[in-house]
């Protein structure tokens, strides 16, 4: 951190400013006359800073000056109280000036400390605050790391943790952030009210499997769910997606699965998000089997109502009906958008409704114009598997609908023939779908 020496003082703006006028005040009182008292010093120096504290380098000034800084050769034998530093640092966190915080915090570990006065928790937090506003995330886990050495692991409060832990995902410093969490979590074993939240943990488990280090996230899965830090987080939809997810990316597909099973959220919003994230595992690892009978359990429970989305009447199946699932979605609280279902759902749902046999070849199917087009391109290589060829459909006006997908007998115009396609209806009868294994 930068010398207290290195601020200037705040220009001449005019008797007329109350800050000025009080700081005129304290100057002249200490470098004049050499009177000051201990309760004047303090009365002077916060009405100076509240009185212009959206000007950060003049509150910093007047820090400086009630402390001798800015003259070190008749230093003041009195020290501003925890408000002034307070007042001072939270207008330079305000203005948008992290360097000047970070300075007066430096002040304080130095010679206010040495003097009786060292930096609160507060000061830290603001200091904090002041950098991630300017997006100096080194700068933050510098503030981090001093607070840790003064105030040990167990004095941080939970912001500065998922502070640290949001610069770490900034600054793209994966194995710090996983060591922060190690760290918070050994602290909540102490102190409960350290524990982190599962988003945090979350963060830190993705980090790792986009830097394809699946086995050091899967040590982390272990440690929350079944090892030292069970007791030191609540796993919500977060952290067990993502526990689902490392699973998947380290090809454990059946542990993933049996992790959603051993779970079973209460709240069946988190239960259908993490259900989701099963769908997605196993349908990444091409285990569609396992798909099928992860719908065939939701069915089951009554929380996925997939004949819903049939409208026999018009022979159309549609992906994106929010009825399919008993609960709103997660991510449709207003209810006004349709949100369709995962592909490799939307998948198992064709395979349930071909082979009960309500899937002909003038079936309509409504995949929507949402998100990457997964859901639309897995449903036409279905189709293509099957021997017929996805067109999309037509709107009222006549135009194409590339929200909508229809099967076609002959390949459409510029494209080779090849063999005759079969008709779903009759593909489906000679090929009976496999019958799928449960996972231990």
């Amino acid at each position: 951190m930068a010398a207290a020496d290195d601020f200037a003082a705040p220009a001449d703006t005019g008797t007329d400013n109350p800050f000025q006028r009080a700081l005129n005040l304290t100057a002249v009182r200490l470098y004049t006359q050499g009177v000051i008292l201990p309760g004047e010093l303090q009365a002077q120096t916060e009405a100076a800073i509240h009185a212009h504290g959206a000007d950060a380098p003049a509150a910093v000034a007047c820090i400086l000056l009630a402390m001798g800084a800015s003259n070190p050769r008749r230093p003041c034998p009195f020290l501003p109280g925890a408000t002034c530093f307070t007042s001072a640092m939270n207008a330079c966190a305000n203005a948008g000036q992290p360097r000047e915080a970070l300075k007066l915090l430096d002040l304080l570990e130095t010679r206010a400390a040495l003097r009786g006065f060292p930096p609160t928790l507060m000061h830290y937090e603001i200091a904090m605050k002041a950098c991630m506003r300017r997006k100096l995330w080194h700068e933050a886990l510098e503030v981090f790391d001093a607070a840790a050495a003064r105030l040990s692991a167990t004095g941080v409060s939970s912001f500065l943790y998922s502070t640290a832990s949001h610069a770490c995902e900034k600054s793209k410093d994966t194995a710090r952030g996983a060591r922060l969490q190690a760290m918070r979590a050994a602290a909540a074993l102490q102190e409960p009210r350290l524990q982190a939240r599962g988003a945090d943990i979350a963060h830190s488990i993705r980090s790792l499997l986009e830097e394809k280090r699946a086995h050091e996230a899967l040590a982390m899965v272990g440690d929350y769910f079944w090892g030292r830090f069970r007791s030191t987080v609540e796993p919500d939809s977060h952290l067990c997606s993502a526990a689902i997810e490392a699973f998947g990316m380290a090809g454990m597909t059946e542990c993933a699965l049996g992790l959603f099973w051993q779970l079973q959220p209460a709240d069946p919003r988190v239960r259908l998000r993490v259900f989701e994230f099963a769908v997605h595992v196993c349908h990444q690892t091409g285990r569609q089997d396992l798909v099928a009978l992860l719908l065939r359990q939701g069915i089951d429970e009554g929380s996925l109502r997939p004949q819903l989305g049939l409208l026999i009447a018009c022979n159309e199946l549609d992906f994106h009906r929010n009825a399919i699932y008993a609960v709103l979605h997660p991510g449709n609280e207003g209810g006004r958008e349709n949100h369709g279902v995962h592909c490799g759902m939307a998948l198992g749902i064709f395979e349930h409704f071909r082979l009960l046999g309500l899937i002909n070849p003038k079936t309509r199917f409504v995949v929507g114009r949402h998100g990457t087009g997964a859901l639309r391109e897995a449903i036409a290589q279905r189709i293509l598997q099957l021997g017929c060829w996805p067109v999309a459909g037509t709107a009222a006006d006549g135009t194409g609908n590339p929200g909508v997908l229809t099967a076609r007998h002959a390949p459409p115009p510029g494209k080779t023939a090849g063999r005759q396609p079969d008709p779903l209806g009759e593909w489906s009868r000679n090929h009976p779908a496999r019958e799928p294994d449960r996972p231990d």
